[in-house]
C-alpha cells in the first residue's frame, strides 16, 4: 500500500514538472524517458530501469523538478538496486535539491539507514582511497590504545574514524549530512568536540565550534574538551577553546580543573599560562563575558527542555527559542517535535517549526506525524506534512494569518 501511494505521489509530482517543462519548451522526448524511469524506480521494476539507463546513461545525473536526481528518488524509495546502479554509473553523490538535501539525507529521513551508510561510505572512499600503510597504522594505533572500545554503527562510526584520522574534509561532509551529531554524545558522554580536542586537531576543533558545539560539555567523568586538551599539552587547542568560551574554573568529578590536568601531567608552561588567565582580573572578566555569550544557546536549550517537560505555556517555549535554543533538543532520547506532537500540543509544534525544527527526524522508526496520529491529532499531522513541503517560516506565517482570520 505504501509503495502504491509513493508511486502516485511521484506521478503527480512529475506531472506538475512536465507542465512546467512544456511551458519552457523543454525536450518532450527526454521528459518522457524521465517519467518512465521515475515510475520504474517507484514500482521496483528494475528490469526497465536497467534498460533505460543502458540506453541513456547520462540520465542518472539529470536535474528533475525541485532539483532532485534519480539517486535521491531511489534513496527515498529504498530501492537498493537502483542506488547500486547509480553508484556504478558515477552518479553525483553530493548533488543537492532545492531544499539543500542530498540522497544520503533522504535515505536517512526515510529510515533506509543501510542505503545512507552505503552512499556516505562510497563518497568517503572516493575522497580518501585506503592505503595499506594507513590501514596498518590505524590497526597499530587501535591495538596500543588502552581505552575501552566504543561500539558504534553507521554515521557515528564514520565521524569517529574521520576525527581519529584528522580528515577534516570527511568531518565536514558527515556533519553536513547529519548536523545533529554536533550535539550528540556517545555512550560514555564523550562528544566529537572532545575527541578532536583530545587529539589536538586544531582545524577540526575550530570547525566543530563554529558549527555550534558546546565547549563546556562534560563526559561521564566530568572531563571537558579543555581539560582533555590541557592534559595532552595541546596549547593551540587550549587557546582556541578559551577564546570560544571554555570555562577555566570548571572541575571534573574529582574536583580537578584544566590547570590541574596540565600541571599534573608535567606541562608546566601550559599550566602557568592557564593559571595566569584565571588569576588575571582582566582576563577573568574577558573570559566571563565570553562564557556568558557562548553559553547563552546552551542555557536557552536547557530552558526549552524544561518548558517542554513541565508543559509550560507556549510563551516560555518561544522565549527559549528566541534566545537560540536548539529546536531539535532531545527529551528522554526523543526529538522535541516528536514529543510535542505526541502530547497533542499544536502550539508547541507550530513554535518549533517556526524556528526550523527538522520535520523529518525520526527515532526508532517513529516520526512526529506518527506520534500525532497515535494521539488522534490529524490537524498536527497536516501541519507537519506541510512543513515538509514548505519553508518553515512561510508555513508559520500562513498558520498565523489563518488563525487571525
Amino acid at each position: 500500500m505504501k509503495r502504491i501511494i509513493f508511486t502516485s505521489l511521484l506521478i503527480v509530482g512529475f506531472s506538475l514538472g512536465l507542465v512546467g517543462s512544456t511551458l519552457n519548451a523543454a525536450n518532450p522526448e527526454f521528459t518522457t524517458i524521465q517519467a518512465r524511469l521515475m515510475i520504474a524506480i517507484a514500482t521496483d521494476n528494475n528490469e526497465t530501469v536497467h534498460q533505460i539507463v543502458g540506453e541513456n546513461p547520462h540520465i542518472l545525473n539529470a536535474s528533475l523538478p525541485e532539483g532532485k536526481t534519480f539517486l535521491m528518488i531511489a534513496a527515498q524509495a529504498g530501492n537498493k538496486t537502483v542506488v547500486d546502479l547509480c553508484i556504478e554509473n558515477s552518479a553525483d553523490l553530493t548533488a543537492q535539491d532545492d531544499k539543500k538535501l542530498t540522497a544520503a539525507k533522504y535515505a536517512g529521513q526515510c529510515g533506509h539507514t543501510d542505503l545512507q551508510r552505503q552512499i556516505l561510505t562510497t563518497l568517503l572512499k572516493q575522497r580518501n582511497p585506503p592505503t595499506n600503510s594507513s590501514a596498518s597504522a590505524a590497526a597499530s594505533a587501535a591495538a596500543s590504545d588502552p581505552r575501552p572500545l566504543i561500539r558504534l554503527d553507521g554515521v557515528e562510526f564514520q565521524l569517529t574514524n574521520a576525527i581519529s584520522n584528522n580528515h577534516i574534509d570527511n568531518v565536514r561532509l558527515l556533519i553536513q549530512h547529519n548536523p545533529s551529531l554536533i550535539f550528540q554524545p556517545l555512550p560514555t558522554g564523550v562528544t566529537f568536540l572532545m575527541m578532536a580536542a583530545d587529539k589536538g586537531y586544531y582545524e577540526i576543533t575550530d570547525f566543530l565550534l563554529k558549527q555550534g558545539a558546546f565547549p563546556n560539555s562534560a563526559n561521564d567523568e566530568g572531563l571537558t574538551a579543555l581539560m582533555l586538551a590541557a592534559r595532552a599539552n595541546h596549547k593551540d587547542v587550549v587557546d582556541l577553546l578559551i577564546k570560544n568560551g571554555a570555562n577555566l574554573n570548571t572541575t571534573d568529578k574529582k574536583g580537578h580543573t584544566a590547570f590541574w590536568h596540565a600541571s599534573n601531567n608535567g606541562h608546566k608552561a601550559l599550566a602557568q599560562k592557564i593559571l595566569y588567565k584565571v588569576s588575571s582580573e582582566h582576563e577573568l572578566d574577558k573570559q566571563s563575558k565570553a562564557v556568558d555569550g557562548c553559553d547563552t544557546k546552551m542555557q536557552a536549550t536547557v530552558e526549552l527542555r524544561k518548558a517542554l517537560e513541565q508543559k509550560k505555556p507556549v510563551q516560555d517555549v518561544i522565549a527559549a527559542l528566541e534566545k537560540g535554543a536548539s529546536p531539535d533538543v532531545q527529551l528522554s532520547g526523543k526529538n522535541a517535535l516528536i514529543v510535542s506532537a505526541g502530547m497533542g500540543r499544536i502550539d508547541y509544534v507550530v513554535a518549533l517549526l517556526k524556528y526550523n525544527a527538522d520535520p523529518f527526524i525520526s527515532h526508532d522508526g517513529r516520526d512526529a506525524i506518527m506520534a500525532a496520529k497515535e494521539c488522534g491529532r490529524r490537524d498536527i499531522c497536516r501541519i507537519i506534512s506541510a512543513a515538509r513541503k514548505f519553508n518553515n517560516e512561510d508555513l508559520y506565517k500562513k498558520l498565523t494569518n489563518r488563525d487571525h482570520q
